[in-house]
């Protein structure tokens, strides 16, 4: 089954590469708390955690600063996938003193993670390795 998400943010930051997905405020104010000022107040979600979920999605260090990116969710049993895909900007060039991790933040239900699966990541139709975590 297709899982629909809904957008909270997008940008370039310096999250560490990996997702995380965040279950509870306590959880998300802990996230949070590691990110820079700036950052913390552009991205400031409160979903109802009873139902919904936080998912950061923080892609490798890149100098591409038009990097957009787009996460396809699916679950199928206990298996869970999440594709994310990489869009540069036509004409877009990389400025290598400006390094940042570009980053997703979604909101999805929260039944969708019941069980606590380990989805299997990909980046571009590549496997992607990036760390995987809960925190609840």
């Amino acid at each position: 089954m297709d899982i629909q998400t809904a957008p909270v943010w997008q940008g370039p930051t310096a999250v560490p590469e990996g997702v995380t997905v965040v279950a509870s405020a306590d959880a998300w104010e802990r996230v949070r708390a590691t990110w820079t000022e700036p950052l913390r107040a552009r991205v400031d979600a409160r979903p109802d955690w009873r139902r919904d979920v936080i998912v950061v999605i923080a892609g490798a260090r890149t100098g591409d600063l038009s990097l957009a990116l787009r996460a396809a969710f699916h679950r199928t049993g206990a298996a869970m996938a999440i594709d994310v895909t990489a869009e540069s900007h036509a004409g877009a060039a990389a400025v290598p003193s400006a390094m940042n991790n570009p980053t997703l933040i979604v909101s999805a239900p929260a039944d969708a993670f019941a069980g606590d699966p380990t989805p299997a990541l990909s980046w571009n139709g590549k496997e992607w390795t990036a760390p995987f975590r809960y925190e609840r």
